[in-house]
């Protein structure tokens, strides 16, 4: 693995973007208590600094679970400013179901890890489930029940392939 990236020590520059992404995130802060229409956005400003920093160590020393962390956390953020701005609240949680879908699928084609995608699959239906129930096409008990097959599917994939494992 070469120790640098562009001619610049890797760990330089992960030190340098985590100086940068300190700076945004004060001033991402001071903009949510100042300019911003709600002040409760620094947390999503501190999802979105830390989760590029994450993000790019990833990148950096091709680490995957950094990758996906950091994609994850960028995505919470970007879905917690657009949510914010343009009052969608109600489907916040299908938001994060589908930015946790995204970050998984994006883990899946970077590192070839099975277990992603089965969640990736996984996800989506709960989401698609979440947004029926969001908008009352379904009950609760088959929202549940659903959502609980498809939680059943992905624990006995990940029991399956950790006893193929061995």
């Amino acid at each position: 693995m070469k120790s640098t990236f562009l001619g610049i020590k890797k760990s330089i520059l992960l030190s340098a973007i985590a100086i940068v992404m300190l700076f945004s995130f004060v001033t991402l802060c001071t903009l949510s208590f100042t300019t911003f229409p709600k002040a409760d956005l620094w947390f999503f400003s501190f999802m979105l600094c830390l989760g590029v920093y994450e993000l790019s160590k990833g990148f950096l020393f091709k680490i995957d679970s950094s990758f996906y962390f950091g994609l994850l956390l960028v995505l919470f953020g970007i879905v917690g400013f657009l949510a914010i701005f343009l009052h969608m609240e109600t489907y916040f949680p299908l938001l994060f179901g589908l930015s946790a879908t995204i970050a998984s699928l994006a883990t899946y084609l970077k590192f070839k890890q099975d277990f992603h995608l089965v969640l990736a699959f996984s996800l989506i239906f709960v989401c698609l489930y979440g947004y029926l129930f969001i908008k009352k096409l379904i009950s609760l008990n088959i929202f549940i029940a659903f959502v609980t097959s498809f939680l059943l599917l992905l624990i006995l994939s990940v029991t399956i392939n950790i006893k193929w494992r061995r």
